[in-house]
């Protein structure tokens, strides 16, 4: 199957807001990071916001000094303006000759004649900065923790992040011991410490940090309130990929109402829209989606810069593209994003593998079958050594080689890349019934039935329909997946008669819950019931499927192409049967 879910059936209806909004993506940037009237305008705020804004145009070793100014910079400031200046005054000169210092150093350190690259020199200016500010600041609390926070950011930028974890901790800690665990203060490291255990797949652990950090900023904050926004985006993005697509529409839904009020932020905006729409798709509410998928484009410039932003930008449209079966349209968009971003953020990053893994599965649409191999292979092999085995990502990323497998006849290998993605589901929502479970359920039992183990298959069906129904999600589009792969299976037995019940019975379900025909489920199923009528001898019926198959393929993805010649291919065997 592939690595982007369909939506999920038939579901409960959500009310929808006020505002106008939009569809479907991976993970976005937390924000656009633009400065806002409703916060304190202090040279710190504005020089955190430039750095947070303009990551990828920096080299690391600037992210990590102006970071470092701009956090150290804040008690400076607020210190100066405190009733006792005159003897604040010392103190405060002798913490900015203190930070004068450690920032001249961080700036030699990123002269190139001094280290051996680019690479290197970023990670150990980060290192021994975290360093010295443990070290330096440690009879400053509140300096070190905003410090040790702006590093963990770069270090999170740059995909670092089991460097960033301890720092974001160490950072709550002090936070917590100087204002209280019910403070704003630490409500911001609850939520950057919530978005960074995400982003290293502990949902478990990240998703109650950032909902007690939107506790205590909708009790506690002045509003509007910007942390709001992004801790409530973070936890809209969070809850989603965990299923909660109701929970996740609120919650977009919410922050896109609060971001209103911070003032003009169109990125911000097209962020959470982005957010709201993706879980109407997921929820089934897909004239809602739809809709906002072309007001989500208009507001897209495919021809902006190459920086991070733009990147985002282009993968989306492209997403876009592809979602609404526009391949040829998608393609370069998405190319152009995969290569701007493997130039400016290097091939290892987790953006880039995921803007790799986008560009590879539109070029299968498209019958590049080789080339999104080829690409989804080495991304797969990147996201291994730079994520761990059992990341999400890694595993998402082997559910689309998966899908690129099984259609060139590779069920052997396509079963293993579906078992591994099966297992990090069952893992990351620790065995709990969830629609992505369900979802690869029925995935591994069309790898088993394909590769003619039909009693193992049968299993795993069973197990799929059976959590399909716990879940209330019936008839849902997995349920599709499980009655192809049932027909499959007994087609395999010999059983063409059982076949034919369950083929019939998803292409009814592609009619009832599929909002395209052309949509490939429908195509697949229709193809694949073709398959099972020339093996059970009804050339007839066969001919007159196939003819409308072909009709539907090339509508969706025009010809020259693979799919096109198998039915071309099928026909011309069923007429001379």
């Amino acid at each position: 199957m592939d690595s982007s879910h369909p939506p999920l059936g038939v579901p409960r209806r959500l009310a929808p807001p006020a505002l106008v909004i939009v569809p479907l993506r991976i993970r976005p940037p937390r924000s656009s990071h633009e400065p806002v009237a409703a916060v304190v305008s202090t040279p710190a705020y504005r020089a955190a916001k430039f750095v947070r804004r303009n990551r990828g145009a920096l080299s690391a070793a600037g992210l990590v000094a102006l970071a470092v100014i701009a956090g150290a910079g804040a008690p400076l400031w607020q210190a100066s303006r405190a009733t006792r200046a005159a003897e604040l005054a010392a103190e405060e000169a002798e913490k900015a000759r203190m930070v004068a210092d450690l920032m001249g150093d961080l700036f030699r350190l990123s002269d190139p004649s001094e280290t051996l690259g680019d690479t290197i020199t970023a990670r150990d200016l980060l290192d021994r900065g975290t360093e010295r500010i443990r070290t330096e600041f440690g009879d400053q609390p509140v300096v070190q923790a905003e410090l040790l926070s702006e590093v963990a950011r770069v270090y999170t930028s740059l995909a670092l992040y089991r460097r960033a974890r301890p720092l974001v901790e160490r950072a709550l800690e002090l936070r917590t011991a100087e204002f209280g665990e019910e403070s704003l203060e630490a409500s911001e490291s609850l939520d950057q410490l919530g978005a960074l255990l995400i982003r290293m797949s502990e949902p478990g652990d990240g998703i109650p940090l950032l909902e007690r950090s939107i506790a205590i900023r909708e009790a506690r904050a002045e509003r509007p309130d910007a942390l709001l926004v992004d801790a409530k985006a973070e936890l809209g993005w969070a809850v989603r990929q965990a299923g909660e697509h109701t929970r996740a529409a609120a919650l977009f839904s919410e922050a896109l109402q609060e971001q209103q009020g911070l003032g003009p932020n169109p990125s911000a905006v097209a962020d959470l829209m982005f957010g709201l729409a993706a879980s109407y798709h997921d929820n089934g509410m897909l004239e809602e989606a739809d809709s906002v998928f072309t007001s989500i484009i208009d507001r897209m410039d495919p021809e902006a810069s190459p920086t991070p932003n733009a990147i985002e930008a282009l993968s989306r449209i492209g997403v876009l593209r592809r979602l609404r079966e526009q391949y040829r349209e998608a393609d370069p968009i998405l190319r152009s994003a995969m290569e701007m971003g493997t130039r400016l953020l290097g091939p290892e990053h987790p953006f880039v593998l995921e803007a790799s893994q986008e560009y590879a599965m539109n070029a299968w649409a498209l019958g590049r079958w080789d080339e999104a191999e080829g690409i989804l292979r080495i991304t797969r092999t990147t996201a291994e050594r730079v994520l761990g085995p059992e990341h999400e990502m890694t595993a998402t990323i082997g559910g689309g080689l998966a899908t690129v497998l099984e259609e060139s006849g590779h069920f052997d290998e396509s079963l293993l890349y579906e078992q591994i993605w099966l297992e990090e589901k069952v893992r990351r929502h620790e065995g709990r019934d969830h629609p992505g479970i369900a979802s690869s359920l029925a995935g591994v039992g069309r790898s088993l039935a394909l590769a003619g183990r039909t009693t193992e298959a049968r299993s795993y069906l069973d197990r799929a329909d059976a959590m399909i129904e716990r879940l209330g999600t019936v008839p849902s589009v997995y349920s599709i997946h499980v009655e192809r792969a049932r027909g499959i299976m007994l087609a395999e037995e010999g059983d063409f008669e059982g076949a034919d019940e369950h083929f019939r019975r998803a292409i009814r379900l592609c009619d009832e819950l599929l909002t395209r025909r052309t949509h490939r489920f429908a195509t697949a199923a229709k193809f694949e019931y073709a398959t099972m009528l020339v093996a059970a001898g009804r050339n007839e019926e066969a001919v007159g499927l196939l003819d409308e198959t072909e009709a539907l393929i090339i509508e969706r993805v025009g010809e020259p192409h693979p799919l096109v010649d198998r039915v071309r291919a099928l026909r011309a065997e069923a007429i001379s049967g």
